[in-house]
């Protein structure tokens, strides 16, 4: 009770005056350690005063490029000499060397609350927090491991460290300043715009502007609609006028009926795949932060614990299984009604189901989502995607940016996006021959598979790609990101794969196909399954053993087929759940209550990245990796993932969704789909 009692004071000091009741003791402190250095450190007052004049002359930008930045370092460096508490709260905020050297820790952040929370007398400026990047200091086997181009925003590994400067400083004048002194050691420093962040409110520009009237109109239409329905209850509703209405849209998203005909297993793989891809999202965000051990990821990235987490881009695998099963599955169903095939319905509804809810996230990232964070790196990191989205946001609404701007896309993860309604356009293709004559279908499917996967040998050969994606990224990784990982055509063999399983689901849903596995079949069939699975995902740990030396005719084959294990592996869960054997893992599965999360998995696939973000790098201290802070940040991306994904859906998704369908089924239609959600569901890919 002592305890609390003392915190309850504590507190209403702090609440009644603020931070000064800390302030007002600075000034005992300091004199309270100016008595312990003299006893701890008797120096002589000159070396003091030279002490403290070449730290003034290191943290302070005193070699400016502009007249402004110099006259206020200048100020800053003599009121740092005579021990000013503003400045000395500024060279206090910089970094310093940190403890921990010799494991790694070479990135420090300084204090940037106190460093921002600084203002000169007569408000003449602020303080601001620059992050230093550097080249030169680490010997070049370590310089290696930074990629010269990055399809994910990160830090070069080297030493980078933070100066507390007057916001009338830019970022190059820090630079020039910086590289007067290290360029006496073979080192320079690496800083652009928006390294330097203080807390100097900004106007909005006419981009923040219509974003933010577009949300107005969105949450008025919510509004207006939500009404409109709860004043016809009982009356005949115009289905249009309720397409934002949180009643309807609510409704739908919250709905567990199925219909005999839909795919229900395929629900909890969405949710499964979609936290094992937010797993590995949330590792590329830890290992892009200021860690407290480099020396940790050596030490770890050969356990097999840490290789489901290292081979989380497999979960991308189980994703466009989906879409291939979906695609075929549904069509096939849609021939059962009219045999006719309209291209411009296929196409269109498609890109204008994916389409709004895709660009009300790129609209964010490209304006607004920069005030939604701070810290020292936010800027840093943050700028870099807002930049690529202003200017390739129709590469990513076009769903073409994994190819035209491989290492500028908005948003990371809307690779997938674009390879995904790639395989679509393409699909058709191979939907008329397995309706017209299914034997050619399903040939024209094998030569297919065939191709990309021989073009994956010849592709790994050619640009002598790693068998894998290491945590610690390196250049022949980023190679194989960028000219294996996210292109469409070397990534097309699960998707194949699933349209032929989608043809087989029809005939055997159809009753066409009779499919009868003994006992011993079946067992059979889940051994394989779970070699297949446990393979693609552990072998990953020999190949990233410190023991182990590069080998082609180990590394090759693992990169090209360790994804088809992975998928055939999937395969069979998805036909036996099927056909009704699936046990509890069927049960499981196909669980009512995953069918909300399944329906919401695009609007979490792509709000996850930005929540990540906003978390991750608006850090202040290094972090530490271990599984426990892993899985802990999982829990939190999972929960406010699906969130913002609800949020999405029920003002952007939902809405263009019920407009779509009166624009193209009608009004009676559109009727039958709101009030009996499954049938538009079971067949829609939410990725």
């Amino acid at each position: 009770m002592a305890v609390l009692a003392r915190l309850a004071v504590l507190y209403l000091l702090w609440d009644t005056a603020g931070g000064d009741v800390i302030d007002d003791m600075i000034p005992s402190f300091m004199s309270r350690m100016t008595e312990v250095r003299e006893v701890l450190l008797p120096v002589p007052e000159d070396n003091l005063k030279e002490g403290l004049h070449r730290a003034g002359s290191f943290f302070i930008p005193l070699d400016s490029e502009t007249e402004l930045c110099r006259n206020h370092s200048r100020i800053t460096f003599d009121s740092f000499l005579n021990f000013d508490l503003w400045a000395l709260r500024m060279v206090d905020a910089s970094s310093k060397v940190p403890s921990g050297v010799l494991d790694g820790h070479i990135m420090d952040l300084g204090s940037h609350d106190q460093c921002v929370s600084v203002e000169a007398p007569d408000k003449l400026f602020r303080g601001q927090t620059c992050v230093v990047e550097t080249r030169g200091f680490l010997p070049d086997a370590i310089d290696k491991l930074s990629p010269e181009r990055s399809l994910f925003v990160s830090i070069r590994t080297d030493f980078l460290f933070t100066f507390c400067v007057p916001s009338t400083c830019t970022a190059q004048d820090v630079k020039a300043h910086l590289n007067v002194i290290l360029n006496s050691v073979n080192a320079s420093a690496i800083m652009f715009d928006s390294s330097c962040s203080s807390n100097i409110p900004t106007s909005f520009d006419a981009t923040e502007w219509m974003v933010i009237l577009l949300g107005v109109v969105i949450v008025a239409l919510v509004v207006l609609s939500t009404s409109y329905e709860n004043s016809s209850m009982g009356n005949d509703k115009n289905t249009l006028l309720c397409a934002f209405s949180l009643r309807t849209n609510g409704r739908q998203m919250l709905s567990t009926q199925t219909s005999s005909a839909a795919l229900t297993c395929l629900n909890g793989l969405r949710v499964l795949a979609l936290i094992w891809i937010m797993t590995g999202h949330r590792m590329l965000q830890m290992l892009g932060a200021v860690k407290l051990r480099q020396k940790d990821i050596m030490e770890r990235v050969d356990h097999l614990s840490w290789s489901p987490v290292e081979n989380t881009h497999l979960a991308v695998e189980i994703f466009f299984l989906i879409s291939g099963i979906l695609v075929t599955y549904g069509y096939l169903r849609q021939t059962l009604k009219s045999s006719k095939f309209n291209f411009i319905y296929f196409y269109l509804y498609r890109y204008l189901r994916l389409t709004p809810a895709l660009a009300v996230v790129v609209s964010l990232y490209a304006t607004v989502a920069l005030r939604f964070s701070d810290g020292p790196l936010w800027r840093r990191y943050f700028d870099v995607l807002r930049s690529d989205c202003r200017q390739y946001w129709w590469a990513t609404l076009l769903y073409i940016n994994n190819y035209l701007v491989p290492y500028n896309m908005c948003m990371a993860q809307s690779w997938f996006i674009s390879s995904d309604f790639q395989l679509y356009l393409f699909s058709p293709v191979l939907l008329i021959p397995l309706h017209k004559k299914p034997k050619l279908g399903l040939i024209l499917t094998a030569v297919f598979l065939a191709i990309t996967t021989l073009g994956n040998i010849w592709n790994a050969i050619t640009n002598d790609l790693k068998g894998a994606m290491s945590f610690t990224v390196d250049r022949r990784t980023e190679d194989s990101l960028a000219k294996d990982y996210i292109v469409t055509h070397w990534r097309a063999a699960s998707f194949l794969i699933g349209m032929g399983l989608g043809y087989v689901l029809f005939k055997i849903k159809q009753g066409e196909l009779i499919v009868k596995l003994s006992r011993a079949k079946l067992w059979s069939g889940w051994m394989l399954s779970l070699f297949f699975i446990i393979f693609s995902v552990f072998f990953v740990a020999v190949l990233e053993s410190p023991d182990y030396e590069p080998n082609p005719w180990v590394d090759i084959p693992y990169m090209v087929f360790h994804r088809h294990l992975l998928t055939w592996g999937f395969v069979w869960i998805i036909l036996i759940c099927t056909l009704g054997h699936g046990g509890w893992v069927n049960k499981f599965l196909s669980w009512s209550a995953l069918i909300p999360f399944a329906r919401l998995s695009y609007g979490a696939f792509l709000t996850h990245m930005l929540i990540q973000y906003m978390e991750n790098y608006s850090q202040r201290v290094p972090i530490t990796i271990s599984h426990l802070h892993l899985w802990y940040h999982v829990a939190g991306d999972f929960t406010l993932s699906y969130i913002a994904g609800a949020v999405l859906y029920l003002t952007v998704e939902g809405p263009c969704s019920n407009i779509t369908n009166w624009c193209f089924q009608g009004e009676k239609k559109t009727k039958e789909v709101i009030q009996n959600k499954t049938e538009r569901f079971a067949f829609k890919n939410p990725t």
